[in-house]
């Protein structure tokens, strides 16, 4: 049998999955989550059925997204540190309006990179929802 390979609680983990459509791959994500704690509870005995339940927090802005079209990729989340404003906006449209898409370009230009949730605190404009839009679904590394 092989062995369960034991998490670390606090440690920080690459998490990953792929999403498939009719066999076929239509999408990759990944993020940086942090192990809060697991469980793991025996179901049934014969056969030998696990309940693993794995608590954690995202890590902002670490989500990636890549997506794909006959197995080639077509799209991928922006980098908010290098991304255009009109790839900032994209990143949720809804949420994301031009000027400030514009405040985040100028604000990494001038000031710093945006690295955490306090750099998107300190742009002009910015408000909670589109701070929680942000940090969850887009990322500050290439």
């Amino acid at each position: 049998m092989e062995k369960i390979k034991v998490l670390e609680e606090g440690k920080i983990y690459k998490f990953s999955y792929d999403i498939h459509v009719n066999s076929e791959l239509d999408s990759k994500i990944s993020k940086q989550i942090k192990l809060l704690g697991e469980s793991i509870r025996l179901l049934t005995n014969n056969p030998a059925r696990w309940e693993i339940a794995i608590l954690y927090e995202n890590i902002p802005l670490s989500w990636k997204r890549q997506d794909f079209k006959n197995n080639e990729l077509i799209k991928e989340t922006p980098c908010i540190n290098s991304a255009s404003t009109e790839e900032i906006v994209e990143i949720y449209p809804d949420i994301i309006n031009f000027k400030l898409a514009q405040e985040i370009v100028k604000y990494r230009k001038n000031v710093a990179p945006i690295q955490n949730i306090e750099d998107l605190k300190r742009i002009p404009g910015i408000n909670d929802q589109q701070i929680h839009w942000i940090a969850d679904f887009s990322r500050a590394i290439s």
